[in-house]
């Protein structure tokens, strides 16, 4: 809901969303700045195609298929939580929500590029 304006959300996603920035303070998705926007829109684009192509790897077991894409996925997202933890910095509970988003991707990099 970055990206794309709430109205085109269903109503409980819109309220979860307004839940969650009550409850944890998360100015970035209360109002997203452009640089914000940019980054989730490059997840929109490159990462959400990778899912479907990964489940496909991964169901089939190629690890051929999914060695190179899995560190790629790893460091781009790994990148794009940079500017993201560092604007957030200040906040251990924003950091401990986004921080999963960091050391997930930076494992498929360490474990895939072995």
């Amino acid at each position: 809901q970055a990206a794309i304006d709430h109205r085109y959300f269903p109503e409980p996603a819109q309220a979860l969303l307004d839940w969650h920035i009550r409850v944890n303070g998360d100015f970035l998705m209360g109002a997203p700045p452009l640089w914000f926007r940019s980054v989730v829109w490059g997840e929109i684009c490159l990462q959400l195609p990778f899912f479907f192509v990964a489940v496909k790897a991964l169901y089939d077991r190629d690890e051929a298929a999914f060695r190179i894409p899995f560190v790629i996925y790893g460091a781009h997202t790994a990148t794009t939580m940079i500017p993201i933890l560092g604007e957030i910095g200040g906040s251990t509970r924003l950091t401990l929500i986004y921080l999963p988003y960091l050391l997930f991707p930076l494992g498929c990099v360490v474990l895939f590029s072995v």
